[in-house]
């Protein structure tokens, strides 16, 4: 009785400490660092865009933009932000889905160049304390 008593024991100190490593405090195990601001197309708010800042190394980060073209990138958690380093920029806005048409081509409301990792002349490089004034300009032309 000892043997699956002791065995019961175990299983349950197991179990509330991987609860409390996993379930206390989200930290910042990969340093990152906030960071928000504004996207704007023809000195215009660009609002329900996708925004994404992809480090050469490490996860990207990515945000909507809401009515104004202001974002907060998000890494692992709402908000939590990127990691410290260079960025390329990507910005994605496609016009709405018609459902009549499911097989038509989404037509991107930002020049293509803006929305390609290859083609994008958008860098930003993010300071290890964050930075909450990111202002990211399009233009059509």
């Amino acid at each position: 009785m000892s043997r699956s008593m002791n065995y019961g024991g175990r299983w349950i100190a197991t179990s509330v400490l991987l609860v409390a490593l996993l379930g206390c405090g989200r930290g910042n195990p990969l340093g990152l660092a906030p960071v928000s601001g504004r996207v704007t197309l023809d000195g215009q708010p660009l609002a329900d865009a996708t925004i994404s800042f992809i480090p050469e190394q490490g996860r990207p980060s990515t945000a909507t933009t809401d009515a104004e073209g202001r974002f907060e990138l998000t890494t692992l958690n709402p908000g939590d932000g990127a990691l410290p380093g260079d960025h390329k920029v990507t910005v994605m806005k496609y016009a709405a889905y018609d459902a009549e048409k499911p097989y038509a081509k989404l037509v991107s409301l930002v020049p293509a160049h803006y929305v390609e990792l290859k083609t994008t002349p958008l860098t930003v490089t993010v300071p290890k304390s964050g930075d909450p004034n990111v202002e990211i300009a399009l233009a059509k032309k």
